[in-house]
């Protein structure tokens, strides 16, 4: 049995049990353990976890303190370095 009235009737105030926008934990990427595998730009159920691969000339250019590593792989990703973003929701 449904606790909602018949005839798509909505009570007042339901939306205060709706948890949008809150996320558990905020995602961190840890660099030196990060395998470049991508899985949890894949799994990530809010799409905020983002990974890049950069140029020389990007990397010159990133800010101070930006972090990033050589990216694995073949010869089709020599000279380019990895990162992951996480983008604010």
């Amino acid at each position: 049995m449904s606790t909602f009235e018949p005839g798509g009737y909505q009570p007042i105030g339901t939306t205060m049990y709706e948890k949008r926008g809150i996320a558990p934990a905020i995602p961190v990427w840890k660099p030196d353990a990060c395998t470049q595998c991508n899985y949890c730009a894949i799994v990530c159920p809010h799409a905020v976890i983002r990974p890049f691969l950069l140029d020389k000339g990007e990397q010159k250019a990133a800010p101070e303190g930006f972090e990033a590593r050589r990216a694995k792989g073949g010869s089709e990703v020599a000279g380019y370095h990895y990162t992951i973003q996480v983008s604010a929701v």
